[in-house]
């Protein structure tokens, strides 16, 4: 959402920072609301096997354990956690360094963030079509060696602007 950094920038200039969670709590009790009442088990309940002991439960343990058993979806699960600890480590320490280091105002700060939001959609956009022209395989590995590498030369540069 591009315009979270705009919203938690006003939100944090005219009521302080507290209200960003105050308002995901409520955000979230909304969409929590409209899901669970809008939205049913589309799968008819006949076509559902019992479990072991006579349930025709949805939700178990032992639906989940066939796709947890899965390597590939183990392998692809791993990644998309690997992924979601980078861009949280960012968005993490990026106020820190941006605001603190560099010395940006809570306003400039917005700004970047809301460019990087900005990239993150266009990127999103193209990424369907990035895939076609060379093919998952590609794109999964090039896309693990940046998770990889990016995190290291960051160290590196950390560590060396301390030393120095």
């Amino acid at each position: 959402m591009a315009s979270a950094p705009i919203l938690g920038n006003s939100l944090t200039h005219y009521f302080g920072w507290q209200s960003n969670f105050v308002f995901m709590l409520i955000y979230a009790l909304i969409v929590g609301g409209v899901v669970y009442f809008n939205f049913t088990e589309t799968k008819p309940l006949d076509s559902m096997p019992l479990e072991r002991g006579g349930t025709d439960k949805v939700i178990s343990m032992s639906r989940y354990m066939l796709i947890l058993n899965q390597p590939t979806f183990v392998y692809h699960a791993c990644l998309c956690m690997f992924s979601m600890s980078v861009i949280l480590a960012y968005v993490s320490t990026a106020p820190t360094w941006l605001m603190i280091d560099l010395g940006l105002s809570s306003s400039q700060f917005t700004m970047w963030f809301a460019i990087n939001a900005i990239i993150n959609i266009i990127a999103c956009i193209y990424t369907s079509k990035v895939i076609d022209k060379f093919g998952v395989k590609k794109i999964l590995a090039s896309a693990i060696t940046i998770l990889e590498v990016r995190p290291v030369k960051a160290l590196k540069l950390a560590t060396s602007s301390i030393t120095n």
